[in-house]
């Protein structure tokens, strides 16, 4: 049966069979009892208890309590600083956002920490535990397990049992300080685990100094990037026999997959397949909505990227990425994607938002990529002198005129400069000139210079026409484009 709380503070328990139970906005205390039943929490700080049954539980936001109980449970935080249990079972138990604490309890359990400072604990049997992002603290504590720090600077302890504490060479760390912390290594009885992008070869293994005098630091030969520091450890005992690249716990096989029960019954798709945004238009950010279709019975997950098309991440788009969580009964998420405004006039422009890596109860659709056309605001460059008058002693030969470009262009252009007799007489008081400037992308200043002629005569202020004609295509005039020479 499925049954929908109210706004309220809500006690509810299921039946002996299989429920559907949603918690609305209260803070809510559900408990499922016997059956597979899936329970949300929804909004304010739930307690949620699982029961007998292989449940699904999802806390909601905010701060939850989340105990899956007796059967293999499928766990998950959600948003909020929430305390989950997987308790009996083969449990799989995701925190979500926030800062959580996890407790796989009984069972070969599967923990994923996600985003945010989360403390995991696997309890008894084999487990394996993912950091996942923050900076977190991973303990195996009995049992054989398998530890991957992940993105952060986490603190590994395997506890008792034959561990694994395993390298990535995607989260090493720029630093020795931001590295992972593997507190309880032991040789003989734990493991380093390779992911299948590393080898044994490829690791600079050595003896710590001042603050890591006694420890070992593992670093990659490629990169110079630091993968952890292994506490209390002689570098100089380590072989490649305490290496491996199997990373399924020590004396058993993979446990038994904990699946949701809600998964592939939705599917998420872009709301619409084009967007269109001016450059520097009235808004610097374009919303792009995510819906889903389906029963929305439970939590639905995916990744979303930008992709560069003919426009550039850095130059016409901020590069983006993240997640979109989609609780039970919510049918669209949005996020925003940045525009840059780039001063160079050039034609539309597009670039992608793609789906990736569904989750829980979704699937990708056929609209898995939107598209993005960015219109451009910036008129064409515009050439011009620097100034409508020019002065020039008759003495110092040339006078030096200077032309400037407002704007940036993306491409090459020309433009022809001349210049015309006014007072002063061509070839008696200077040189008629004339010619063409060429200006690369980019270049906004350019010159051309007028010989003056020395007449040995006594005369009043002479004037020389200035003139800029004919610019090539990705160019317009400005102003001025005619300017006076005077030769004193």
């Amino acid at each position: 049966m499925t049954t929908q709380l109210t706004p309220g503070n809500d006690i509810f328990d299921g039946t002996d069979s299989d429920d559907t139970i949603l918690g609305l906005d209260g803070n809510d205390i559900i408990r499922g009892l016997e059956g597979n039943d899936i329970i949300s929490g929804n909004q304010r700080n739930d307690q949620i208890f699982g029961g007998l049954g292989d449940d699904s539980l999802y806390g909601g936001k905010e701060d939850d309590i989340v105990q899956g109980g007796a059967g293999n449970d499928y766990v998950f935080g959600d948003l909020g600083n929430d305390t989950l249990w997987g308790d009996d079972g083969n449990d799989f138990v995701f925190g979500g956002l926030g800062n959580d604490l996890i407790y796989g309890n009984r069972g070969n359990d599967v923990i994923y920490s996600n985003e945010g400072d989360d403390t995991l604990y696997g309890g008894k049997e084999n487990d394996t535990l993912f950091g996942g992002r923050g900076n977190d603290f991973l303990s195996g504590d009995l049992g054989n397990d398998v530890l991957f720090g992940d993105e952060g600077m986490n603190t590994l302890s395997g506890g008792s049992g034959n561990d694994i504490f395993v390298l990535q060479r995607k989260f090493t760390a720029t630093t020795l300080q931001s590295s992972d912390v593997i507190l309880d290594f032991t040789k003989g009885q734990d493991k380093i685990g390779l992911t299948g992008d590393l080898a044994f070869e490829e690791l600079a293994i050595y003896g710590g100094v001042r603050e890591y005098l006694g420890d070992t630091i593992i670093q990659d030969k490629t990169t110079g990037r630091y993968f952890a520091v292994l506490k209390n450890v002689d570098s100089t005992t380590l072989t490649a026999s305490d290496f491996t690249t199997n990373l399924t716990p020590v004396g058993s096989t993979t446990p038994e997959q904990v699946t949701d029960p809600t998964a592939g019954e939705d599917t998420l798709s872009f709301e619409i397949s084009e967007y269109g945004i001016e450059e520097g238009g009235q808004t610097d950010t374009q919303t792009i909505t995510v819906q889903r279709d389906g029963p929305a019975r439970g939590i639905a997950l995916v990744d979303y990227a930008t992709v560069e098309g003919t426009a550039r991440a850095g130059s016409d788009f901020q590069a983006t990425g993240g997640n979109l969580i989609f609780n039970p009964g919510e049918l669209t998420q949005s996020f925003t994607v940045r525009i840059l405004d780039d001063l160079i006039r050039e034609p539309d422009e597009r670039f992608f938002v793609e789906l990736r890596n569904p989750a829980g109860s979704a699937t990708i659709g056929t609209s898995n990529r939107t598209t993005i056309v960015i219109s451009d605001n910036d008129s064409l460059p515009q050439v011009q002198f620097t100034d409508n008058s020019y002065t020039v002693n008759e003495t110092d030969r040339t006078a030096t005129i200077t032309v400037t470009v407002n704007g940036v262009s993306e491409t090459p252009f020309t433009v022809e400069y001349g210049t015309r007799e006014r007072t002063a007489i061509a070839d008696q008081d200077y040189v008629e000139t004339s010619g063409i400037l060429s200006f690369i992308p980019g270049q906004t200043i350019q010159s051309f210079t007028v010989p003056i002629l020395q007449d040995n005569i006594d005369d009043a202020n002479e004037t020389i026409a200035l003139f800029l004609t004919n610019p090539s295509a990705g160019a317009i005039l400005g102003t001025p484009a005619d300017a006076t020479l005077t030769i004193l």
